[in-house]
C-alpha cells in the first residue's frame, strides 16, 4: 500500500514538473499595435469616406486600391490592427483626384496609435482672370452632367453677336463645398 502511495506521489510530482516545463517553454504572447483615426476635409472639416489608407512604403496600382489598402467609413474612421510592435510604419492617405495625398513619417508602432488627418483639396481650376469683365452672367444650378455622375454632359452654347472678338472665361463650382 505504501509503495502504491509513493508511486502516486512520484507520478503527481512528475506530471507537475512536466506541466511547469511545458509552461516555461511556451513563448510569451506576441505584442501587437494598431493605427486608427479620422480623415477630414481640411477646408470644411467634413469627414471623408472611401479614403484609401496604405500602410508601409509599397503602394500598388491605385486603380486596384480596393485590394491593398484600408478604406475610411462614412464617418471618416479607419483602423489597422495586428501590427507587430518594434517596427516603424509610414502611412499614406489617398483620395484622388479631389484631394492631395498625405504621407506620414515613419511612426513607431509600439502601442495603439491615433492619427487624425486633414486632407487638402486639390484646386482644379486655373486662377481667375484679373481683368475687369465687360459682362458677368451667373447660371445657377447648371450641372456638369445631367442625371448625376453617370448622366450625359450638359451642353451650353456661347455666341458672340458683336463685331469685335472677345475672351470668355467659364468656371464651375461644386454644390457640395463651393470649390472650383
Amino acid at each position: 500500500m505504501n509503495s502504491i502511495r509513493n508511486s502516486l506521489r512520484v507520478a503527481r510530482s512528475l506530471v507537475l514538473a512536466l506541466l511547469v516545463m511545458v509552461g516555461a517553454s511556451t513563448p510569451a504572447a506576441a505584442a501587437f499595435a494598431s493605427f486608427a483615426g479620422h480623415v477630414t476635409d481640411a477646408v470644411t472639416g467634413a469627414p471623408l469616406n472611401r479614403v484609401c489608407v496604405w500602410l508601409g512604403p509599397v503602394h500598388l496600382d491605385p486603380s486596384r486600391a480596393d485590394t491593398n489598402c484600408t478604406f475610411t467609413d462614412a464617418t471618416g474612421f479607419y483602423h489597422i490592427d495586428n501590427l507587430p510592435t518594434g517596427l516603424s510604419w509610414p502611412l499614406t492617405f489617398h483620395l484622388a483626384p479631389d484631394y492631395k495625398d498625405f504621407n506620414s513619417r515613419d511612426i513607431p508602432a509600439d502601442a495603439p496609435i491615433v492619427l487624425d488627418v486633414r486632407l487638402q483639396p486639390n484646386v482644379l481650376c486655373d486662377p481667375a482672370s484679373t481683368a475687369t469683365p465687360s459682362t458677368t452672367v451667373y447660371l445657377p444650378n447648371v450641372t456638369k452632367t445631367l442625371g448625376g455622375p453617370t448622366g450625359f454632359q450638359t451642353p451650353f452654347i456661347v455666341q458672340n453677336t458683336g463685331s469685335a472678338s472677345t475672351n470668355l472665361e467659364v468656371s464651375f463650382y461644386r454644390f457640395s463645398n463651393g470649390l472650383c
